[in-house]
């Protein structure tokens, strides 16, 4: 497996049909996130970037882990493979009751 930091634009001015497309966005995001393709995702406080930390075997697995996405037709996505992915959860045990 490698990393990937995808660098995503979104537009300056929402319109109504992007708007309604935000929460099925979010919870692709987070379907993601529960299977271990997505580490971590952030949002700008503009709302205008989205940065999204992957794991996938190469590139062309992240493009078609973003074809579904329902907002991919607004976004333009930059995709970096990385060396190393770091974060202070990573370091500390999380203990589980099960």
């Amino acid at each position: 497996m490698s990393y990937f930091m995808l660098s995503i634009s979104l537009p300056d001015d929402w319109g109504m049909d992007f708007v309604s497309k935000v929460p099925t966005q979010k919870n692709q995001l987070d379907d993601l996130m529960r299977k271990g393709s997505i580490n971590s995702f952030h949002l700008s406080t503009d709302r205008t970037k989205m940065w999204i930390l992957m794991e996938a075997d190469n590139e062309v697995e992240v493009m078609k882990l973003l074809a579904d996405f329902v907002l991919l037709d607004d976004m333009e996505i930059e995709i970096n493979q990385i060396a190393f992915s770091q974060n202070v959860n990573l370091m500390m045990h999380r203990y589980s009751l099960n």
